[in-house]
This record gives structure tokens, sequence and C-alpha cells, in this order.
């Protein structure tokens, strides 16, 4: 069975195969992309090329949509993570 070429992720859906929690920088996204990508390579052991497009396909959608906050968790205050959860619901 082939693989549809367009996985049509919505950003929920892409951060859960990248299994990033809703507040993540570029630095988080890059890497859970590239331990994805290690688990799901084709090439490796248990790998898969449909699962591979996947992940590439939430990566992809991730960083284009720059749908993450600049700031790290840590300097993130409880208002700011209420606000962006209330908009992010939405």
């Amino acid at each position: 069975m082939n693989a549809p070429t367009s996985w049509c992720l919505t950003a929920n859906e892409a951060r859960a195969i990248l299994r990033l929690g809703p507040i993540a920088d570029s630095r988080d996204i890059r890497r859970a992309f590239t331990r994805a990508a290690k688990e799901a390579h084709p090439d490796r052991p248990g790998g898969d090329a449909a699962r591979f497009r996947l992940v590439a396909e939430a990566y992809q959608l991730l960083t284009r949509l720059s749908l993450v906050p600049v700031a790290r968790p840590e300097s993130v205050s409880r208002q700011q993570l209420r606000r962006f959860a209330a908009a992010w619901a939405a």
C-alpha cells in the first residue's frame, strides 16, 4: 500500500508526532526531529518509509509556520502560558 503524498497535518498533530509539548523553540523542534528521524529512517532496523515521511512533514510544518514561541519555557510566566494555551485552543 502506498502512503499518501501529503498528510495535511495540523500543528497539534505535528507536535504529537515529534513528541513536543505546547512550548518549544526551534532548538527543541530540531532535536525532536533528529531523534524521530533516526527512529523512523527506512535504512535502520525497524524503520518505515511512510513514518519517516510523516516525521519530515511534521518538522517542515512546525518550522515553516513559526507557531512556537521564541522564549524558553523557564522564561515564560504562568500568565503568558495561560494566554498562549487559550489562543492555541481557539
